[in-house]
Formats: C-alpha cells, sequence, structure tokens
C-alpha cells in the first residue's frame, strides 16, 4: 500500500456477470440478484469506463447482472474480481476486443472512480483474471512477475464479521512498514512466496490491529505461509492438503467463518 508495490494469489472464489446491450442513449442498469452486495456503484463504473470505449455516434444502452462467492469488506479482494468481472461481459455484449492486460487496467480505472480502492490495487486485479500468483507495480500499471501455484495446495480463510472498506483506508498509517512491506514484495519477486505473504501479513497486522494472532495459529499448526489478508479482517493461510484440518482446528479459536479454497491458476472466463 504505502509503496504501491503489490502481490496477489488468485483462488478459486467466483464472480460472474453477464451483460445485454442494445441501442440507446448511454444508460446503465445494474442488479446485484443474489443480495452479496447492496451498493451497484461499481457495476456502473466499470460499465461506463467500457461504454466509453464506444465512437460518439455508436450510443447503447446495457444491462450488467452480477452474482459474487466473495464476501464484502473482508479484505478478499471482491472489487477487483467484480470489476474485472463486469468489464469483461460489457467488452463481450459490446463487441469490444481488449487483451487481458488492457481490460485489467479498465476496471482499475473503474475502482478509482468508485472509490472503492487508494491504490488501484493491479495485484488484485491481474491475480483475479489471469490467475496464479502475480508480482505489481500498482502505481506504474505494471505486471513484474506471474508464477502458477501449486494447485495441490489449499487455502484456509478466516472471515469475520466486521468489515473494512479499502476506498477509505488511511495509507498514511502503512508508512513505518513501508521497508518492510519492499522486503515482503522483493521476496514474492524471487518466488518466495510464502514467506513474502507471512511478512507483509504481519506487518500489516501491526497495523490495523486484527489478524496477528490467527496467523501466528495457523503458522503453528503447519500453514506454509499465513497473513492478514489485504488490509483484513480475514486471514488466509496456504496449507499442504495433509494439514488442512490442523490449521483450521487452530483457527476455530477465532471468531470469523472458515472456507478452504483451491489455488486458482486459469484467466477468467467469457461464457
Amino acid at each position: 500500500m504505502a509503496n504501491y508495490l503489490g502481490a496477489a494469489l488468485g483462488l478459486d472464489l467466483h464472480v460472474t456477470a453477464s451483460a445485454r446491450a442494445e441501442e440507446g442513449s448511454g444508460r446503465i442498469s445494474a442488479r446485484i440478484p443474489d443480495g452479496s452486495c447492496s451498493d451497484t456503484s461499481l457495476i456502473k463504473a466499470a460499465a461506463s469506463t467500457v461504454l466509453e470505449r464506444l465512437g460518439p455516434n455508436d450510443r447503447k444502452d446495457i444491462e450488467v447482472e452480477v452474482r459474487s462467492e466473495i464476501p464484502v469488506a473482508r479484505g478478499l479482494k471482491s472489487s477487483s474480481a467484480v470489476s474485472n468481472a463486469v468489464v469483461l461481459a460489457c467488452c463481450s455484449a459490446l463487441k469490444i476486443r481488449l487483451t487481458l492486460l488492457e481490460l485489467i487496467k479498465v476496471g482499475v480505472e473503474a475502482a478509482f472512480r468508485a472509490r472503492v480502492t487508494v491504490t488501484g490495487a493491479f495485484d488484485d486485479a491481474t491475480a483475479s483474471m489471469l490467475g496464479g500468483a502475480t508480482v505489481t507495480d500498482n502505481k506504474k500499471l505494471k505486471l513484474l512477475r506471474r508464477f502458477k501455484a501449486d494447485g495441490r495446495l489449499r487455502v484456509v480463510l478466516l472471515v469475520p464479521s466486521s468489515k473494512s472498506f479499502s476506498g477509505k483506508v488511511n495509507v498514511e498509517r502503512v508508512k513505518p512498514v513501508s521497508e518492510v512491506l519492499a522486503l515482503a514484495h522483493s521476496l514474492a519477486m524471487r518466488r518466495k512466496l510464502w514467506l513474502a505473504m507471512t511478512l507483509n501479513g504481519l506487518a500489516c497486522s501491526s497495523v490495523f490491529g486484527c489478524g496477528g494472532e490467527a496467523a501466528l495459529a495457523a503458522l503453528g499448526a503447519g500453514a506454509l505461509g499465513a497473513g492478514l489478508s489485504g488490509k483484513g479482517p480475514s486471514v488466509a493461510a496456504v496449507v499442504e492438503e495433509d494439514r488442512v484440518d490442523r490449521v483450521k482446528e487452530a483457527l476455530e479459536a477465532f471468531e470469523g467463518e472458515l472456507m478452504v479454497r483451491r489455488v486458482n491458476n486459469e484467466r477468467a472466463k467469457v461464457r
């Protein structure tokens, strides 16, 4: 956050978006029928950012519908995933062809417009769109590395009921640990992903005041890496399959829902 360097890992938590376009005046309608979130501002911002790529004489109305498995405002990158899904769906409906990185950058622009991000979260957006582990420079919107993660690994998530909205995070709070976060980034660049995850997560826990004890409990139970996810409050632990139960048992001592997910190495798809 403080130095705009980032890294993220794709998981099999899915967002689906559908879009229907017709001749019109540029009207946008958005629906979230599963009730996963009541705020449609990000969906509308993403659709609007795509519509702007049409020519001045090509006016369309677009209807967008989104369903998400990702808990909102828990540090699990729901905004990046939703933005990516909407941009993909709208580009498909409007027959706009963009590269994957161009699609990601449109989604980042939408996230800024909707004020759901401070840094742009280019790291989260690349992992969501491309799958695998990504290492980025968020300020330059540059993908520095992308690795396929071991598909046999599992990620145990502790998802508390409390919420924290990324757009309201004060970056100044993170500056005292900026050198620690830069070290974590350098470790990720060298494929030391789980050590980077642990260092980054524990540093962020010291700033935001949550998740540290749960991460240490997961590490003590055999997790390869563990730490606060984003700005929290969720904690993520990367675990070999035969240690999932031990890590889950250790995390049951803390408030929140436990989820076990696979690593996702596949790119987002249009169906």
